[in-house]
């Protein structure tokens, strides 16, 4: 199943293997996100809504490209901003969230927005394991992957059709 994110890319196929969601790391929303699988089994995420004002990109970011793009002792999202060139600043954050939510990084202690990197050991595990089961969620979810229309522009010059109410004196 190709699943069409933007008006523009159509991504190769994804599965979704899990559906989840977590604050932000401010905590002040909720954001919801998909974890799949391609072709070669490769786990990829997706943000898929944000509860709060802020926005995001909505495309399938490899696990091993943020692996790649996480080096060092200590992290912040700074690092994510490359998988999203060009984009919202945001997504590197909330992606971050769900590196944490995941527990494939956690937050330094004493420390507001500095993370280190965790084994994802027992991530891989179960993303294996969901895998290995054929677990396949994308026709739950594939309504909200697809873009929202916008609405129509009113001109000026165009008719107005809404029922138009009285005053009574």
């Amino acid at each position: 199943m190709n699943l069409e994110i933007n008006n523009t890319t159509a991504l190769p196929t994804h599965k979704v293997i899990k559906i989840a969601s977590c604050p932000t790391l401010s905590g002040t929303s909720e954001l919801s996100y998909y974890i799949g699988r391609d072709e070669q089994d490769e786990i990829l995420f997706l943000i898929s809504n944000n509860t709060g004002g802020g926005y995001f990109n909505k495309e399938w970011i490899a696990y091993k490209n943020v692996q790649a793009a996480l080096t060092g002792r200590t992290i912040s999202s700074i690092p994510l901003r490359q998988l999203f060139k060009g984009k919202s600043l945001n997504t590197s954050g909330f992606l971050l969230a769900v590196l944490v939510a995941e527990g494939l990084v956690e937050r330094v202690s004493g420390k507001k927005s500095v993370y280190r990197l965790c084994s994802d050991e027992s991530f891989l595990q179960a993303m294996s394991e969901l895998i290995a089961k054929e677990v396949d969620l994308t026709s739950e979810v594939i309504d909200n992957l697809q873009p929202k229309p916008s609405k129509q522009p009113v001109y000026p010059d165009t008719p107005d059709t809404r029922k138009k109410t009285t005053r009574r004196k």
